[in-house]
């Protein structure tokens, strides 16, 4: 097969509003940066088919947004709309995108001219991919990694759901290596899964991704790229509600640079070099909303806390998780069809004997854990975070647990009731089938 590699910087200037946490250390919008934000862009073609896949370092991308940017991709540089795949590293040290509706401060949530260089720099970043490709061969290999930890443990939360024990993550880090014809290195992709929230700080970052490529690209002569996976329970091993910083970053990145590495004692070559892509729809459907005289009462007492706050960030988070709220519900009970269930895309990518499937949600790590072991691949990427973000798709498990996936969560991403865990089966149903359809 044939690949190439294309990155671009797209941190922006400060002023910008963060996107991640209702409170910072600082302000509520970037005063600079602790290391730039890429997009990386990793071009495959086997002769017949190619395919792009783009790695950012933000929060998430809207749906609308990554459905009006790939046919544009396409016009200027020819890779089909369905073969363009869209991953996020969900770092919260990133400018809003607009999947998080409301920021504190009085910075829009979302810049417009921002996301507008965001596309052109994708489009940049591909067309460079695909302009330096060169013959490549694939190896394949795996580790574990405990970098992160159950953020629902006891141990990691004392005040939470306590959902399993400190360990309970998916440690699977899975690596692909592109290697060209003189044993060089073009690219090194990694997937892990874990929450990129080692700080509040009011700075853009990468978070502990950083680290870990700098890492990796000093030991391979390379560029890395990162695919965050099933992550949505998953914090940096030491992240606490009154601990996060730029050191954690590092500890947590190199330690998962570490795993990294051990991984790539392990490659092997893939035996196909078959590349495609495929996608199928998938519901997410709504639980139950509460009525409209609860609405109205929530609104009120949130009316009440805001008025009474003693800071900014204690208005905004009872206007966030109640004002706001009440009037999505509102919304949504005006119009029970739409109500019901949203319809996404659950993609898959082949990459010779790789296969990388894409969710638009914050997976569990039980769930991740599920659709490896479902795998049609030899060797499996759990992506998610990716081709849009709609929210925690909570398991059967956690939802009678609660905890802040459950019960806050989903008033953040301005949505009127949680996600049904029915969703997070619709989204593996979908997965199986498009990883069938790519490895029959």
């Amino acid at each position: 097969m044939n690949a190439g590699v294309g990155r671009r910087d797209i941190t922006p200037a400060p002023g910008l509003a963060m996107s991640g946490f209702a409170a910072r250390n600082g302000p509520p919008t970037a005063v600079g940066t602790h290391d730039p934000i890429y997009v990386s862009a990793l071009a495959v073609s086997d002769g017949v088919s190619t395919v792009l896949l783009f790695c950012y370092d933000l929060i998430g991308l809207p749906s609308e947004w990554v459905s009006s940017t790939r046919p544009t991709v396409e016009r200027e540089c020819g890779v089909a709309a369905r073969s363009q795949m869209y991953c996020c590293s969900h770092t919260h040290c990133g400018p809003g995108t607009g999947v998080i509706p409301y920021v504190l401060g009085d910075a829009p949530a979302v810049d417009k001219e921002f996301m507008a260089l965001l596309a052109r720099h994708t489009t940049s970043a591909a067309r460079e991919a695909l302009n330096s490709m060169s013959a490549v061969r694939l190896d394949l290999g795996s580790a574990e990694s405990y970098a992160g930890w159950n953020r629902r443990s006891a141990e990691a939360s004392p005040s939470g759901p306590d959902d399993g024990g400190v360990d309970d993550i998916d440690p699977a880090v899975v690596v692909a290596q592109f290697l060209l014809d003189d044993g060089g290195v073009l690219a090194t992709l990694v997937n892990y899964g874990c929450h990129a929230t080692s700080s509040r700080d009011s700075y853009y970052s990468s978070d502990y991704i950083g680290y870990m490529r700098t890492l990796v690209e000093e030991e391979t002569s390379g560029p890395c790229m990162y695919v965050n996976g099933a992550g949505g329970d998953v914090n940096p091993r030491g992240a606490a509600h009154d601990f996060r910083s730029f050191e954690l970053a590092a500890a947590t990145g190199q330690r998962l640079g570490r795993d990294v590495v051990d991984a790539l004692g392990s490659l092997e070559p893939s035996e196909s070099h078959q590349v495609g892509s495929a996608s199928a729809p998938a519901q997410l459907v709504y639980g139950d909303l509460i009525s409209l005289e609860q609405a109205r009462q929530i609104r009120a007492d949130g009316e009440k806390a805001a008025a009474r706050a003693q800071s900014p960030a204690d208005e905004f988070a009872s206007m966030w998780t109640q004002v706001f709220y009440a009037e999505r519900v509102q919304e949504a009970l005006e119009d029970p069809e739409g109500a019901a269930h949203i319809e996404v895309e659950v993609q898959a990518l082949r990459i010779g004997d790789l296969g990388i499937a894409a969710f638009p949600s914050e997976f569990f790590s039980d769930d991740g854990r599920a659709v490896r072991r479902e795998r049609g691949s030899p060797n499996l990427m759990v992506a998610c975070w990716s081709n849009g973000l709609w929210g925690y798709t909570p398991t059967r498990r956690a939802m009678p647990l609660g905890g802040y996936e459950v019960e806050v969560a989903f008033k953040i991403y301005g949505q009127p009731a949680v996600w049904d865990p029915v969703s997070g089966d619709n989204l593996r149903a979908a997965a199986r089938l498009v990883i069938g359809d790519l490895f029959p």
